[in-house]
């Protein structure tokens, strides 16, 4: 997550400022930016509400930093966990799942 890192050496922060900020270990940040680990989902949202960048920037899917809320759109930390679910179902239950939402 070399996006981690740029984020925060663009706001002069050390590791474990920025653990501090998210009330996890400095060795979790460390991990997180040598890609030994990945954030979870609720970590991820609020790296994304902190450094106020997309998620989909934030994991490195676009180049465009604006954030969902900027887009109009505000998700809650349910939302997220919920589409990060989606995101994972194969094809088939995926498309259960949506016949079920319509």
């Amino acid at each position: 997550m070399n996006r981690i890192k740029d984020l925060r050496k663009e706001h002069g922060m050390s590791q474990l400022e920025l653990a501090q900020e998210l009330n996890v270990h400095q060795t979790a940040v460390s991990q997180w930016e040598t890609d030994k680990t990945t954030p979870d989902i609720l970590i991820i949202g609020e790296l994304a509400v902190y450094f106020d960048v997309s998620i989909e920037y934030l994991l490195g899917k676009s180049d465009d930093r604006t954030p969902i809320k900027s887009q109009g759109i505000i998700l809650t930390p349910d939302e997220y966990t919920l589409i990060e679910k989606l995101r994972k179902l194969e094809p088939a239950k995926r498309a259960a799942f949506e016949t079920l939402l319509d």
